[in-house]
């Protein structure tokens, strides 16, 4: 058994990958791997459609996988979101393993079990809980990325560091994410504040909604440029919700003046901002009617009050979300 996995598992494993991934970094650990197949995904977005679940049931059925076969997502999130719900629902589950190849699947996606493709053009509509048997962080790879991917990824430990304390957010709203000297640390926080807070709501009935902040203006970004055919990268939507949604925290009176500034400055600094017209705004607005978060017609959003503080349960309306995505404009 190869070094690579932990774990004791059927042969052959049946391995998912996207073409990326497939070309960069599958070279790099396929001697370390057991016997496998491989199924190939597009990059991407692109990917999290039935359609392309549906094939790869399809090629499982195909060659034999049984309920003891084991699934391999090598990948970023969308190759994990992909072979996790394949996993979970195959046969009604079979176990899988994720190998996260991208900073924001090692700091955020392969971590809490959840697993969601689109539908149509919103976000991660259909999915299920179910957690991997195995995460292997090998944080070598990271060197395989371009700089927008590990921006991308840097999103989410910006949003761990302000989950957890003030000595956190202090220190990695002014690192760099292509300093690889900062990866382990940056890892090593975003997997304790997600382990910590799964590990009390595992399928999201309260604290885990913390790890929405700024996924809620956030994923509307993300939906309306993928409905324009020009997706962007999960973490530009994350940054930019993160701004969006301290704005409209302040204006609620939560969160003060001094840590809005600071969270614009870092977001500002580092991450473009989109091209949205105000115009856009109201499509951007209903698309929040397809949030998930949302709840008996109220639109629910994580108000930061200050790093490590936080209300996982507050409200906006129509007219606070319009003033807060003006901001981006």
């Amino acid at each position: 058994m190869s070094a690579l996995l932990s774990g004791t598992y059927p042969s052959p494993l049946f391995l998912v990958t996207s073409n990326t991934v497939k070309r960069k970094v599958y070279p790099r650990l396929v001697a370390q791997l057991p016997p496998h197949r491989v199924y190939i995904l597009p990059d991407g977005e692109q990917a999290k459609s039935l359609e392309h679940v549906n094939s790869l049931w399809e090629w499982l059925a195909k060659l034999g996988a049984d309920r003891q076969s084991v699934l391999v997502a090598l990948g970023g999130g969308a190759v994990g979101d992909v072979a996790g719900f394949a996993a979970a629902t195959y046969m009604r589950g079979i176990p899988w393993v994720a190998i996260p190849t991208t900073l924001l699947a090692m700091a955020d996606a392969a971590h809490g079990g959840k697993t969601a493709i689109n539908l149509g053009h919103a976000k991660n509509q259909v999915g299920a809980f179910h957690a991997p048997a195995e995460i292997i962080i090998k944080p070598e790879l990271l060197d395989t990325l371009p700089y927008a991917e590990l921006l991308s990824g840097w999103a989410e430990v910006l949003k761990h560091s302000l989950l957890h304390s003030q000595a956190a957010w202090r220190e990695f709203r002014v690192a760099e994410c292509d300093n690889a000297a900062v990866w382990p640390a940056a890892l090593a926080l975003s997997q304790d504040v997600k382990g910590a807070i799964v590990a009390q709501d595992p399928t999201e009935q309260g604290l885990r909604r913390a790890l929405n902040l700024g996924h809620t203006l956030g994923h509307a970004l993300e939906s309306y440029f993928l409905a324009q055919g020009n997706p962007i990268l999960h973490g530009q939507g994350v940054a930019l919700g993160l701004l969006a949604e301290a704005y409209m925290a302040h204006k609620q009176k939560v969160c003060s003046p001094e840590l809005l500034a600071q969270i614009e400055e870092t977001i500002l600094s580092q991450f473009p901002l989109l091209p949205i017209e105000r115009s856009d705004i109201p499509a951007l607005v209903r698309l929040l009617r397809q949030d998930k978060k949302r709840t008996a017609g109220m639109h629910r959003y994580v108000a930061l009050a200050a790093p490590g503080q936080y209300n996982y349960s507050a409200t906006f309306t129509d007219a606070q979300a319009r003033s807060a995505f003006a901001i981006l404009v």
